[in-house]
C-alpha cells in the first residue's frame, strides 16, 4: 500500500478555510463579513498580479490594555487605519477594508475621469452595455430650445429609469450628457464592474488616439522646421537680381569683371590671391 502525503500551505487563507485532519479536506467557513476583509485584499492583489499585501501593527495602549493600529501596503503604498483595537486581528481587518474601499474609490475616479473629461464616448458605452445585457437601447429625448441662445436638455429612458443630462449647446453634447448621467448610476449598482470595465476598454482607445494625434503634430512640426531650413540661403551661394541663385565661382567671376573695369588686372589678382 502506497501513502502519499500532499502538504497544503495556508497563509491569509486561515481565517476563512479549517482543515478537516479526518477527512484530509479543507472545510471553508461561512465568516461574517467583518472577518472577510482580509481575503478581499488578498484576492484583488491576485487578480492584478501584484504582491500579497503586508501588515504591520503596532500597540499604542498597555500591555494589560493594547490598542493596536495596522497598516498595509499594497502595490508600493501605506494604508494606515484611523481606528485602534484590543485585538490584532481586529485590527488588521479595519485596515484591510479601508485599503480595499480607497483602492476601488481610486479605480472608479481613474475610470470615470474619461466620460468626465470627453462626453464623445458616453452613448457608445452606454449602447455596449445595453446589448451586452440583452436590454432595449435607450431612447433619448431632447425637446427644441425656446431661447434666443440655443441651450439643450436631453432625457432618455433605459431599463425602466429615466434620466436627463446638463445643460449644453448642442443636441448632441445634450444626448451625451443623458447617457453619461446614466453610466454614473450604474457605476453604483451591482453592473459597475461591468461597465468599469467597457470605460477602460474606451480609455485605452482614448489615450491611443491622443498619441496618434500627437506623433502626427510632430511630425507636421519636423517637416515645417526642415522646409524653413532649407529656405535659408547658403553663405556660399549668391543672388541675382532675379531671386535665382548663383555658384561660388559665378560670383567670383562676375566680381572679377567688375574689377577690372575699375581697378585693372593687378588689384584683381591681389585681391583674389587673398
Amino acid at each position: 500500500m502506497r501513502l502519499t502525503v500532499f502538504v497544503i500551505q495556508i497563509d491569509c487563507l486561515s481565517d476563512s478555510f479549517l482543515v478537516d485532519d479526518k477527512n484530509l479536506c479543507l472545510v471553508c467557513l461561512d465568516l461574517p463579513d467583518h472577518l472577510m476583509h482580509k481575503n478581499q485584499l488578498q484576492e484583488h492583489t491576485q487578480k492584478l498580479g501584484l504582491p500579497a499585501p503586508v501588515y504591520r501593527s503596532t500597540n499604542e495602549g498597555f500591555p494589560h490594555a493594547p490598542k493596536f493600529r495596522s497598516a498595509v501596503l499594497v502595490d508600493g503604498k501605506e494604508y494606515v487605519s484611523k481606528q485602534m483595537f484590543s485585538h490584532k486581528k481586529e485590527a488588521e481587518q479595519e485596515v484591510a477594508k479601508y485599503a480595499f474601499d480607497c483602492i476601488l474609490r481610486r479605480i472608479k475616479d481613474e475610470r470615470c475621469k474619461l466620460i468626465h473629461q470627453d462626453t464623445v464616448f458616453c452613448k457608445s458605452i452606454l449602447l455596449e452595455f445595453a446589448t451586452k445585457m440583452n436590454l432595449n437601447p435607450p431612447i433619448y429625448t431632447t425637446p427644441p430650445s425656446e431661447n434666443p441662445q440655443p441651450v439643450f436638455v436631453s432625457s432618455l429612458v433605459f431599463d425602466g429609469k429615466n434620466y436627463t443630462g446638463e445643460v449644453a449647446k448642442s443636441k448632441k453634447v445634450a444626448e451625451q450628457l443623458a447617457a453619461r448621467s446614466a453610466i454614473q448610476s450604474l457605476l453604483g449598482s451591482d453592473a459597475k464592474t461591468v461597465v468599469s470595465d467597457m470605460i477602460k476598454a474606451k480609455r485605452k482607445l482614448h489615450d491611443s488616439l491622443e498619441r496618434d494625434g500627437s506623433s502626427s503634430q510632430q511630425r507636421t512640426d519636423g517637416s515645417s522646421s526642415q522646409q524653413r531650413t532649407t529656405n535659408i540661403p547658403d553663405p556660399a551661394v549668391g543672388f541675382n537680381s532675379e531671386g535665382k541663385t548663383n555658384n561660388l565661382r559665378s560670383c567670383l567671376a562676375k566680381r572679377r569683371l567688375e574689377l577690372i573695369k575699375h581697378g585693372g588686372q593687378k588689384r584683381v589678382r591681389s585681391i583674389i590671391r587673398n
